[in-house]
């Protein structure tokens, strides 16, 4: 039988070292990719798995991994672009080099990586691009100013280059998660610090406890790593695939419900204080 390849950003912890696993663990060919490989302690111990050194945001680095992986599994089937990281806090706080980091990382990162395979694609006439993208690329919250741009961007990303490839025989698949348990309020988030910035003190401390107390009821991160294994494996083009019962039923309200209504219920959810 001849293995299937999947080439994956991010895969230091979270869900890229879930999802490296779960295809390791399905028969697949894994190139996990990452910033320092050299601190890995558990993927480079795995049958058919190989580490690369990317980060997303040096293009040499990506133009590296991909051409080494190609050399070494000869095929590549699927991309998962999931490194990213989430920058929150109030906006007015945000420097530039915040700013810059959240879209270089989440949005160019993204796009480098999938530019850099499109040549091998093509080649072949076949291949699968899964971004990890989130829900709140379709709807927007306060303190997640930044996140929400990039996430916007790689939202409208995906389902605009859906069509440039489908004619191509490429499918592009957008993975919508809600709430996670995951280390994204650790290692995965920066928070804007300026206290010379005011006014804004109450509407911080309340959106901070609202948003923990959502993190603290958020959903198994197993949930995206099955998503991600099925928008793999299933052969139909389909692009979104939301994940959990918070992004179905978010998406579900957006839809149907007028804006002006979404956005009182939204800004009730996240801006008043719970015990």
């Amino acid at each position: 039988m001849n293995r299937k390849t999947i080439f994956i950003t991010g895969c230091s912890s979270g869900f890229g070292q879930m999802i490296a696993q779960h295809f390791q663990q399905h028969g697949w060919n894994v190139a996990a990719t990452m910033r320092t490989p050299e601190k890995d302690t558990l993927l480079h111990t795995l049958p058919n798995v190989k580490l690369y050194r990317l980060d997303v945001t040096i293009p040499e680095t990506v133009d590296a991994a991909v051409i080494q992986a190609i050399t070494d599994f000869c095929k590549i089937d699927v991309l998962v672009n999931n490194a990213g990281y989430g920058a929150l806090g109030i906006f007015e706080k945000a420097k530039e080099e915040d700013m810059r980091r959240q879209m270089e990382t989440n949005v160019l990162g993204l796009m480098r990586v999938t530019k850099a395979l499109l040549p091998h694609f093509r080649a072949n006439r076949s291949g699968t691009i899964i971004n990890i993208g989130s829900v709140a690329g379709e709807l927007a919250f306060p303190y997640f100013a930044l996140y929400n741009a990039s996430k916007y961007a790689v939202n409208g990303f995906s389902k605009a280059l859906y069509y440039e490839l489908k004619m191509q025989g490429i499918a592009v698949k957008l993975v919508l998660p809600g709430m996670m348990k995951t280390d994204f309020f650790g290692r995965s988030m920066t928070v804007f610090e300026d206290n010379a910035v005011k006014g804004y003190e109450k509407f911080e401390e309340t959106t901070r406890h609202n948003i923990m107390h959502m993190a603290e009821r958020g959903e198994d991160p197993a949930l995206v790593v099955r998503t991600v294994f099925k928008a793999a494996t299933t052969d139909t083009f389909r692009l979104m695939y939301p994940v959990g019962w918070q992004a179905r039923l978010l998406l579900i309200l957006k839809y149907i419900l007028p804006h002006p209504l979404l956005r009182r219920i939204m800004e009730t959810a996240i801006t008043r204080r719970k015990i």
